[in-house]
């Protein structure tokens, strides 16, 4: 990344890029280094992170109920950046640019500016939450659990976004792979039969599958918009450009073509986002950062597959890695504030050494 930094079109936004990297590998190393002294330290963590997520759906559902109009006041009160994501928020309020508020995409939802990042953000500690119910024994836990579980679906289901029930698909097949060895195969089969359906019902339901209707017409070349497999293949157009190092970290925004959204009779045209944590990552440090980067999450899920196996306890850290991992197929989160952080946090936790009595 340092070097495709140094020939980058803007270095700035290459070395910001290399800045937002920094503090995920720092928050990865903080908590490696950590020598946990017991399984209650790490679940007090967990609960912890959990109830962030509670916060974080409650603060969405609030912003749901009350409008457009009245989250655009609270965005513009002077106390927002302290609760919201300053640099991005002031950028936005300066020139108005809310195509959230234009195309009835509201936001901000919880604390995040994007709607995206704070649906895979909910998707990954909702994935702790039901970890954690199936190997929690207090009947106390478990109604809290429950409810926060709730809650972060209720608030999850209401973003409509198709990365967040990505990374919860991701998540719960994970939940599944690591809890396998430990259910009757009669018992697995149902499981799988009864979330099935579950999937089959949600999936019937008017606003997601008009949703899910709306995202296979665009791939198709509906509404004048780019799908995101047209970004993906021009993006990877530029990759031959520069296959070892890069375009520089940010840069591929710069290099999509600006795409055309219609809604309601009105066009405009707006930036292109890469639409992909992997397709970004291998244009922006080429060959050799992708590889590297894959190397250090494929270390990390494997890492944390094992602990999963050999300790029930820890099979939630294991699925919210596999949700964000999943999430950022089709957004470019890994480093995005919160999301860079959890995925930090989870991956050093991966690593910790740490006396499971």
């Amino acid at each position: 990344a340092l070097i495709a930094a140094l020939g980058a079109d803007s270095r700035y936004l290459a070395l910001r890029g290399i800045y937002d990297f920094a503090a995920l590998f720092a928050t990865a190393f903080l908590f490696s280094a950590l020598a946990i002294p017991s399984a209650k330290w790490l679940r007090c963590l967990l609960n912890v992170l959990i109830g962030a997520g509670m916060v974080q759906a409650g603060i969405g559902i609030v912003q749901q109920i009350a409008g457009a109009e009245r989250v655009l006041a609270a965005l513009q009160n002077p106390l927002a950046p302290f609760f919201y994501q300053p640099n991005l928020l002031i950028e936005k309020l300066s020139d108005l640019s809310f195509n959230w508020l234009t195309f009835e995409r509201v936001s901000p939802f919880g604390t995040f500016i994007n709607g995206i990042d704070y649906a895979i953000l909910l998707a990954a500690i909702l994935c702790l939450a039901l970890a954690r119910m199936l190997t929690s024994r207090s009947r106390g836990e478990l109604a809290w659990l429950a409810a926060s579980s709730l809650l972060m679906a209720l608030a999850l289901a209401l973003t409509l976004k198709g990365s967040g029930f990505l990374a919860l698909a991701g998540g719960v097949a994970a939940i599944g792979v690591a809890l396998a060895p430990r259910i009757p195969a009669k018992a697995l089969a149902l499981g799988a039969l009864i979330t099935t359906m579950l999937i089959a019902l949600f999936a019937s339901i008017d606003p997601i599958a008009g949703r899910i209707t709306f995202l296979i017409q665009r791939e198709q070349g509906a509404f004048g918009s780019l799908g995101r497999l047209d970004i993906w293949a021009s993006l990877l157009d530029h990759f031959w450009q520069k296959p070892f190092f890069g375009f520089g970290l940010n840069h591929a925004v710069l290099l999509a073509e600006p795409a055309r959204t219609m809604s309601g009779g009105t066009m405009a045209f707006v930036t292109t986002a890469p639409e992909s944590a992997y397709v970004a990552g291998l244009v922006e440090t080429g060959a050799v950062g992708f590889i590297a980067l894959m190397f250090f999450l494929a270390r990390g899920l494997g890492c944390a597959f094992q602990n999963a196996r050999a300790d029930a306890r820890q099979i939630g850290i294991f699925a919210a890695l596999v949700a964000l991992l999943c999430g950022n197929l089709t957004v470019a989160a890994l480093t995005t504030d919160q999301n860079g952080m959890l995925l930090g946090l989870l991956t050093g936790l991966v690593f910790a050494k740490w006396n499971p009595a």
